[in-house]
């Protein structure tokens, strides 16, 4: 299962649900009803386990927030 939250431009928050990454993908070259590739997302889980979520996390990127297009990435997924 994965898990998370996404920010879009307008500040609105949204909470996502999947069964598993393939789902996702079908989802990413389906109808596409995800957030933006540059919406931020955090509090990712995969299969229960807490991928992202701390500020020390960001820190130790080299970085101050993850989008979902970093997300997509780590999954696999050729967004190009």
């Amino acid at each position: 299962m994965i898990t998370f939250k996404s920010r879009n431009v307008e500040g609105e928050v949204k909470d996502w649900k999947f069964d598993c990454a393939e789902d996702l993908i079908d989802e990413w070259n389906g109808e596409c009803d995800l957030p933006s590739n540059d919406d931020t997302v955090w509090a990712i889980d995969i299969d229960g386990k807490r991928v992202l979520d701390s500020d020390e996390q960001l820190e130790r990127m080299g970085t101050d927030e993850v989008w979902f297009e970093d997300l997509l990435t780590y999954l696999g997924v050729d967004i190009w």
